[in-house]
């Protein structure tokens, strides 16, 4: 049985349904949200002996790296997919090209691109997984990050009202706000939407 598990980033709109989506299009068992100073750390305790054996297949989404973490980054991940399971990383921000290189030489799937979201390049790659309610999850994400604008973007939020969907992405980035130090909420959150749910449809979501 493959196993599946989600790092994402834990303080925006695109980290959280970029977990959604990972969750609905591989049944990701393993969702973990962290914030940039704890990246290296928590991928360092996935390579782990006694954790890495469960897992087949990790995704690494929305968290961008930097000078200072790209180096332990390439080494976890390498020994990671040396231990046999796959590492996929999607994210927009921007990657040198030695990263690049790097990542792609150890066997990491890459789907990188500044032009669109997170959240967006996940929908696009893999949407033939998802059920259509998914790209609202996209559009959410794309507005959010203010990259509604851009090519696969557009065409996504076009298919909704914009009042409706200005109003959903904003109650979802209050609640993700307000409990943003609340790691079970959080989880929780990402395990509701992902039944393909709207964030009006959280009970007591407005009284957080």
């Amino acid at each position: 049985m493959s196993i599946t598990a989600c790092l994402s980033h834990k303080e925006d709109v695109d980290g959280i349904l970029s977990a959604v989506l990972i969750k609905a299009a591989f049944n990701a068992k393993t969702i973990i949200l962290v914030d940039y100073p704890n990246i290296i750390s928590t991928l360092d305790k996935l390579a782990a002996a006694d954790f890495l054996p469960k897992l087949d297949r990790i995704f690494v989404s929305d968290l961008g790296l930097s000078k200072k973490n790209e180096g332990d980054f390439i080494e976890i991940v390498g020994k990671i997919i040396s231990n046999g399971a796959k590492v996929t990383y999607i994210d927009h921000h921007d990657l040198n090209r030695e990263s690049i290189i790097a990542l792609k030489k150890i066997g990491v799937l890459l789907i990188h691109s500044v032009e669109e979201c997170s959240s967006v390049q996940i929908y696009n790659k893999f949407k033939k997984k998802l059920k259509p309610h998914a790209a609202f999850f996209a559009a959410a994400s794309s507005l959010t990050d203010y990259m509604e604008n851009k090519p696969i973007a557009s065409a996504i939020v076009s298919r909704y009202d914009r009042q409706f969907l200005m109003l959903e992405s904003t109650v979802l980035s209050y609640m993700i706000s307000a409990k943003q130090h609340d790691d079970k909420f959080l989880i929780e959150l990402v395990n509701f939407l992902s039944g393909m749910k709207y964030p009006h449809d959280i009970e007591g979501g407005l009284c957080i």
